[in-house]
């Protein structure tokens, strides 16, 4: 069994990683909004043939993976600037407007709108392809940035799938995705049943007359309240 789970950590990046992140911060909404574009031609080239050239329809363009991917393609062709960019980078975001054009088809959501400067969260994902994202103590590769130090990581047991570079309101964070593999063993069967009961008098009473008293967590809520206020202290 497998889990994807998230670890948001505080960052600091020095002068040339900020100055690398907003390029990519740019680079991101830059192609996002050229194929939003692209696609809105599309979508209405396709409405044209279908409300007066019915006898037309192999004429209508396929909106599909394979058009977002040549729309950046031919985007990188005509600006060489966004080879400088993690090429994950630019696919993540591409992947996330068709996404989101498939929740407002399906009227999820509205139209995807155009990404612009002023939007207080700025943010771009890279992928882990090859090993390129890795953790050793407290700092993290990221492939063409380099290491940076982590503040509140918590111990992640698993492969790093993505890293969420995020500028909140002067904060940078590094948001880690990855997936947890759990692995369980079944246990033996015995040909027996059971019966339980949950109740308000004894916590758990099974069929054959056991009863279970509630378990004291009062040292478990103590540990939780810490913990939290670590958090707080931290974020």
């Amino acid at each position: 069994m497998s889990d994807v789970l998230t670890c948001k950590c505080r960052i600091n990046p020095n002068w040339d990683m900020e100055v690398a992140f907003w390029d990519a911060f740019g680079a991101s909404r830059f192609v996002s909004n050229n194929v939003r574009q692209e696609v809105r031609q599309a979508r209405i080239h396709n409405k044209i043939i279908d409300k007066n050239h019915l006898e037309s329809r192999d004429e209508k363009i396929k909106i599909n993976r394979s058009f977002y991917n040549d729309c950046l393609r031919e985007l990188k062709h005509e600006n060489p600037f966004l080879y400088e960019i993690d090429s994950t980078a630019l696919q993540d975001s591409i992947e996330r407007l068709q996404k989101a054009y498939q929740r407002y088809d399906k009227r999820l959501s509205g139209e995807p709108k155009i990404k612009t400067l002023k939007n207080p969260v700025q943010s771009f994902t890279i992928k882990n392809v090859n090993n390129s994202i890795r953790i050793k103590d407290n700092y993290i590769r990221l492939n063409k940035y380099g290491f940076i130090k982590l503040r509140g990581l918590r111990p992640i047991i698993g492969r790093i799938q993505t890293v969420t570079i995020i500028y909140d309101k002067g904060r940078w964070y590094a948001s880690i995705t990855y997936r947890l593999e759990i692995q369980i063993d079944p246990l033996p069967l015995t040909g027996k049943s059971v019966g339980i009961d949950v109740g308000l008098k004894n916590y758990i009473t099974l069929s054959t007359g056991e009863v279970i008293a509630k378990p004291d967590t009062s040292d478990l809520d103590d540990k939780i309240k810490k913990q939290r206020k670590i958090i707080s202290l931290i974020f």
